[in-house]
């Protein structure tokens, strides 16, 4: 019995041609009956395959929407000879508001580089939507998940069919209409998520000309706005619009992404981005509606026409061992928006460095357990966005924590504001005193120590009283 249902959840099995014992016929045909609630629906009427109520344990794929297909003889999904690029030609919409959980699994040990291609949106349905469902349910899982977490050599890709007069795009938390507005934009909805590891979402044709996106002015943004968005090691790659827009960092994990061939990455709202790439971009990072309030750590810039656009007072983008490459345009920085909780302070890029500082005595040796202090020789008054001092020791090797401490020298590079022009904008430049005592050593300093390179290491010699 468990194997049956287990077939019927995936859709390789027609309930209709089972064999089905009379004493149990009655029992059976129930439990069959509740079963094949869980399965994929093709509604004509808006060109859209419909996934609702598979559990993780057995969630959706795409030959399992073959399937389906197949036996209902829809005619909308085909496998290419090698079984790896599964081609659905409609709309797909992953879950309902129906109380269900709803799982879609690109990707696995077995096709470790499979291919979706969809003709159409990508729609990751939310689990509640006020109005249509009278009350809260208990949280429900609808997922669309890219790769495995704990299986790095699975890499599938997601590719969105767009240009020559089709627009369709991703969406979570977001249901598309055919005119470019969003259904239900008004009101309140909660659930949607995507699990990214490994995976790249991109179009179907990688060209400007055919990148993925809506018609409409918010929906030709990839939009994020789910539960629980996961892009770990992923490539989101020749998009319209913003690529995550409505992300949080409440509610999201960006490690080790690479966005490319795309308007832009990331903007307004808060979130954190860790070892990213982005590149050949229209505006990598800008504030678009709104304050940004952003953190990026060990990121990438390249091939940009703009790393970074700022318009909104109150918008902040603290950057950490990042590395810019020159944009093919100036980055801009403008105070010309405001929202009434930003303030009054005028948007503002701040870039800090990690760096070690190494004690050694007169013939190179480690000098352990010194005390080390750093204190900004120019800071600017009640500008806490700026590093102004930071104290610890050297350990038995003589140097300051490395790269997996959280308690690593941080110190703030530079800070870019709004200045005469958009593309001229006032920069402060930092410079620190790195002073280093211990008992029994006469103390040394360094001064006007600017930091320009991230882990670079600064060496104090110090001297036996």
């Amino acid at each position: 019995m468990r194997r049956v249902l287990a077939d019927l959840a995936r859709g390789s099995v027609d309930s209709s041609c089972l064999p089905v014992p009379q004493v149990y016929s009655a029992a059976l045909c129930l439990v069959l009956t509740l079963s094949l609630r869980a399965g994929v629906v093709y509604d004509s009427a808006t060109n859209t395959m419909v996934v609702d109520n598979y559990p993780e344990a057995v969630p959706c794929t795409p030959h399992v929407l073959a399937r389906v297909d197949r036996f209902n003889g829809w005619d909308k999904v085909r496998i290419d000879d090698t079984g790896m690029v599964v081609t659905v030609g409609c709309h797909l919409q992953i879950g309902l508001n129906s109380g269900h959980e709803t799982h879609f699994q690109l990707g696995d040990e077995g096709r470790p580089r499979e291919t979706l291609v969809v003709d159409g949106h990508v729609i990751v349905h939310p689990f509640h939507i006020h109005g249509l469902n009278e009350w809260i349910p208990e949280r429900r899982v609808i997922r669309l998940q890219l790769g495995k977490p704990d299986a790095p050599s699975v890499r599938p890709t997601l590719r969105i069919s767009a240009g020559d007069g089709r627009a369709h795009g991703l969406y979570i938390n977001r249901i598309p209409l055919p005119d470019g507005t969003l259904k239900h934009a008004d009101v309140w909805s909660v659930g949607g998520q995507l699990h990214v590891y490994g995976g790249t979402i991109t179009a179907a044709s990688p060209n400007r000309a055919h990148a993925f996106g809506g018609r409409g002015s918010l929906s030709r943004h990839v939009l994020m706005y789910g539960d629980s968005v996961v892009l770990r090691n992923a490539t989101m790659s020749w998009f319209k619009g913003v690529a995550t827009f409505g992300l949080q960092k409440e509610r999201a994990t960006v490690e080790n992404t690479v966005f490319e061939y795309g308007s832009c990455a990331m903007i307004n709202g808060g979130w954190v981005a860790t070892g990213c790439v982005f590149r050949h971009l229209d505006r990598a990072i800008g504030d678009y509606g709104g304050a940004l309030n952003a953190r990026l750590v060990n990121c990438r810039f390249e091939n940009n026409t703009h790393n970074i656009v700022m318009r909104f007072r109150g918008s902040r983008v603290v950057a950490v061992d990042c590395e810019f490459g020159t944009p093919a345009k100036p980055d801009s920085f403008v105070s010309r928006y405001a929202r009434k909780e930003a303030g009054p302070t005028p948007p503002m890029l701040v870039l800090q460095r990690h760096v070690r500082i190494r004690t050694v005595d007169a013939r190179g040796d480690p000098v352990p357990g010194v005390k080390i202090s750093a204190s900004c020789r120019n800071p600017i008054p009640g500008d806490v966005m700026c590093v102004s001092s930071w104290e610890g020791k050297t350990g038995q090797d003589g140097v300051t924590p490395g790269p997996a401490a959280q308690d690593a020298v941080l110190l703030t590079e530079s800070r870019m504001t709004v200045g005469a022009t958009p593309t001229e904008p006032l920069v402060t430049v930092f410079s620190y005193r790195i002073a280093a005592e211990r008992s029994g050593w006469l103390p040394v300093s360094r001064s006007e120590y600017r930091p320009t390179s991230s882990w670079e290491t600064v060496t104090l010699v110090l001297q036996k009283k």
